[in-house]
């Protein structure tokens, strides 16, 4: 595989030069990864080019792997008998991203030139909501009858080798398709042939449910020792599995979805999204951080009298709101996470609270002194580094109440803690920093007099 900078160049002088035929052999002989690779990294135009020239089974095995951004552009016009083509050849989970965003009529006219199988696989994953285990799930999960002998099961599965997914697991199943277990490949292949299944088997098998959300999905497999978890329906029966490499991607994704969610940012934004489309997703929350920022400005517009007479306060009071947000996005972050994940809910909610509670109070202690002893001894005056070191410690209190207790109530409100708690918390922490030591300050002034 040539380096993406040289295939790039290679690229770009086969398409001035008009050389289709090299540009297509060229092509053809790439890995569909780099291939991939290379059109994220050249413009919008080369990309167009470069992905028509591509036969349609290996542009639609490309165009799995490209970012969303760039293969929804690339996707935008695509007639359905070549979109159709497209995923023909691919597995159902493969084919998946190339449909996800397609308009309901584009969908069934794709589905209606595919095999009946291949449909109604597609039909059932697209049927599921996004960001669930059965979204996600690849079909053909190696699965023998609990009734068979382990040689049996060797045989089956190499029967049916051409429709299976990849084997990291064997899962069990008795006579309607309810998963019973699983075998490691270890006892499937060196225990004697003669052992039944039901015997070697291990019952204690973690899998997810098809509408069980994929974060904890991941979450929960991560914390069990297989290579892949089973995921089943409401009623037991094996439907899919999701395999260690679609494990680490959607911890990935979540990772990623929940960083951008406490930054502002919406997950489906990318490095390749337009400048218009970025704006659109920014700019609103840009909006909401200036109504809290003016809220703000209103509390400290109480003090203004304050603050005329001891000019130091306006150079001091952002140190405490800066600290209480800094403690107040270390909680967020423990909290959200901790929801995602299944972690942390009302049952268990009471021991965090008090454990967080706790933190801040020894951290605003700590701090709180630090800073009060560094302003003591800056201006000289014991009171300003106690008004300090006290506005401290209450906004480092405020600022785990709101880290801990805001997320769940979003929650319980049914809104995305990720997405929302952030701009809240940090209001929190402005608001109460501001008006614990100018309220301070204003109640001890007699004692701030020459400052």
């Amino acid at each position: 595989m040539q380096d993406i900078r040289a295939l790039s160049e290679t690229v770009a002088d086969l398409v001035r030069e008009g050389s289709e035929a090299d540009l297509h052999r060229m092509l053809e002989q790439q890995p569909a990864e780099a291939l991939a690779d290379l059109l994220e990294h050249v413009d919008q135009s080369t990309r167009e080019t470069l992905f028509a020239a591509l036969d349609r089974p290996l542009a639609g095995e490309v165009a799995g792997l490209l970012d969303d951004t760039v293969r929804e552009a690339l996707l935008d016009d695509i007639p359905a008998e070549e979109l159709a083509e497209m995923v023909a050849e691919l597995e159902a989970d493969e084919a998946l991203p190339l449909l996800e965003d397609a308009d309901i009529d584009t969908k069934n006219a794709v589905l209606d030139r595919l095999s009946p199988e291949d449909a109604s696989e597609l039909r059932e994953l697209l049927g599921y909501e996004e960001a669930t285990a059965g979204r996600v799930m690849a079909f053909g999960a190696p699965a023998v009858r609990d009734t068979m002998t382990l040689g049996e099961a060797v045989g089956h599965l190499r029967e049916a080798a051409d429709e299976l997914d990849e084997v990291q697991v064997v899962f069990v199943v008795d006579a309607v398709g309810r998963l019973q277990g699983y075998l490691p490949l270890d006892v499937l292949l060196l225990r004697p042939d003669s052992t039944p299944v039901s015997e070697a088997m291990r019952r204690d098998v973690t899998f997810a449910y098809t509408y069980e959300d994929q974060e904890q999905a991941a979450a929960r497999a991560q914390r069990s020792h297989l290579l892949a978890i089973p995921v089943i329906d409401s009623r037991g029966i094996l439907r899919g599995q999701i395999t260690q490499d679609r494990l680490r991607e959607i911890v990935e994704e979540e990772t990623s979805e929940d960083m951008y969610r406490l930054a502002g940012l919406s997950e489906d934004e990318s490095v390749y999204s337009s400048f218009p489309t970025s704006l659109g997703k920014r700019l609103p929350w840009l909006y909401v951080n200036l109504g809290t920022a003016i809220l703000a400005a209103w509390v400290i517009s109480f003090f203004e009298a304050t603050i005329e007479k001891v000019a130091v306060l306006a150079a001091l009071q952002s140190i405490v709101a800066g600290q209480g947000g800094n403690a107040g996005i270390q909680t967020l972050t423990i909290t959200v996470r901790g929801l995602a994940l299944g972690d942390l809910d009302w049952r268990n909610s009471r021991r965090t609270f008090f454990k967080e509670l706790g933190l801040g109070l020894a951290n605003g202690a700590a701090v709180g002194l630090a800073i009060g002893l560094l302003v003591w001894a800056w201006r000289g005056n014991p009171w300003l580094g106690a008004i300090i070191g006290a506005a401290m410690l209450l906004n480092m209190l405020a600022a785990a109440l709101a880290g801990f207790s805001v997320p769940l109530l979003l929650r319980a409100c049914k809104l995305d803690p990720a997405q929302a708690s952030g701009v809240f918390v940090t209001t929190v922490t402005d608001v109460c920093g501001f008006f614990f030591f100018l309220g301070l300050a204003t109640l001890f002034l007699p004692y701030l007099q020459g400052l």
